[in-house]
């Protein structure tokens, strides 16, 4: 979702007349992916990584740098693109 809410913000800089549908969808996609990210990389982190530990079982997956790089780049480009880049 929130690579959909990157295209669509993307694209309405590129085209010189968006459709409003367009724009509204963009807000839209933006507004739910963006916290959902940071939520999603805090469950992750504080319940789900401790629950695991707590009860012994691996979390080799956890671990992994794919899946930690998946869940903080996700956090990175979204505040990249709330303070950097946008105007949302």
């Amino acid at each position: 979702m929130l690579g959909v809410s990157f295209a669509l913000s993307s694209y309405i800089c590129l085209s010189g007349d968006p459709n409003p549908f367009i724009l509204r969808f963009a807000l839209v996609a933006w507004e739910i992916s963006a916290p959902t990210t940071f939520l999603v990389a805090a469950v992750v982190k504080y319940a789900l990584w401790p629950t695991a530990l707590k009860k012994g079982k691996d979390t080799k997956a956890l671990r992994s740098l794919r899946n930690k790089l998946q869940h903080n780049a996700n956090v990175l480009f979204a505040l990249s693109e709330a303070f950097l880049l946008s105007g949302l």
